[in-house]
């Protein structure tokens, strides 16, 4: 079956994080190293760590000088991990918890497809929230955009085009042929763009028998949506357009721009402040179109755009 590195990121969630690692070292195949990459939490995650995995060589905590974000993140440990020696490299997000039997079923579906001659590059587990409800947009297909599996289509081994970083298995052959995730996408559609990019080196596969518990405290309603966290849609709109360009065609930037356009007037009147949201819009489609990753509107950035400054 190989020897497994699991890598996760965080910051600030130390208690969630803790009960990550937890349930990846109870995993009835047992990780050879869980790489933990902080990136520069202030709520004392690092010292926690240390002291509870003191004794766990297996636990290894690496502390970022500065906050990477979720892509920077999981750039540099799966970076570590790849230079530590291993066969695989499992992705897990720190608010996520595996079920005990998680690793082993994927691992157990990877031989079977090989055994059968699938060229299999990544395979990721079901996503299930608190409420017990099947996570189903981690996985789909991508046109110009994401198309998420139905519920009822979450059932057995399922090929897709693409899946969050959380629960998914990625085998250090199709890392080394086409390279870790890009970490100036800083967060979201960085896992949308390397899924695109591993599935070159083979398949990605639902295998719905592994089960990760995903408490999601990113995706609590309205959330990202206040003026303070409106920042966040810059990266997700940016890197939709350059990696949807890159990795589709240039054709399918005209349908982003109208979708940019449609969700600017469909929630005009939610914005909290409507000019600059909409500016941040249209300069994320903008910089994106030019693949331009020079300029990005940082929460600091967004910060000092609300308070007067110009973009």
């Amino acid at each position: 079956m190989g020897r497994i590195a699991a890598i996760v990121p965080t910051y600030n969630r130390k208690d969630l994080l803790i009960e990550c690692i937890d349930g990846l070292l109870r995993q009835t195949v047992p990780v050879a190293r869980v790489v933990v990459v902080d990136n520069a939490s202030t709520d004392g995650t690092v010292e926690a760590l240390r002291e509870r995995y003191a004794g766990n060589p297996a636990v290894e905590v690496h502390a970022l000088p500065e906050n990477t974000g979720a892509s920077g993140g999981f750039h540099e440990a799966g970076r570590i991990a790849l230079a530590g020696g291993c066969d695989w490299v499992w992705y897990t997000d720190d608010d996520s918890e595996p079920k005990p039997d998680a690793l082993e079923v994927l691992l157990r579906t990877a031989d079977d497809l090989r055994g059968k001659g699938v060229r299999v590059a990544a395979l990721t587990s079901l996503k299930v929230g608190r409420d017990g409800v099947v996570q189903h947009k981690h996985v789909g297909r991508f046109t110009w955009r994401m198309v998420p599996l139905k519920p009822g289509q979450c059932r057995g081994v399922v090929r897709v085009d693409y899946a969050s970083f959380t629960g998914t298995l990625i085998a250090r052959t199709a890392l080394e042929e086409r390279g870790l995730n890009t970490p100036e996408y800083y967060l979201w559609g960085d896992d949308i763009e390397f899924s695109l990019r591993i599935g070159k080196a083979g398949w990605i596969f639902l295998v719905a028998g592994s089960v990760v518990l995903h408490k999601d405290l990113a995706s609590e309603p309205g959330e990202t949506f206040k003026a303070a966290n409106f920042w966040r849609y810059y990266f997700g709109i940016r890197n939709w357009v350059m990696l949807a360009g890159v990795h589709r065609g240039r054709w399918t930037l005209p349908l982003i721009y109208l979708a940019c356009l449609y969700f600017i007037a469909s929630n005009w009147t939610g914005f909290e402040r409507k000019r600059q949201s909409a500016r941040l819009i249209l300069k994320a489609f903008r910089d994106g179109a030019a693949n331009d990753l020079s300029d990005p509107v940082t929460q600091e950035r967004w910060k000092e755009i609300l308070a007067g400054a110009p973009f």
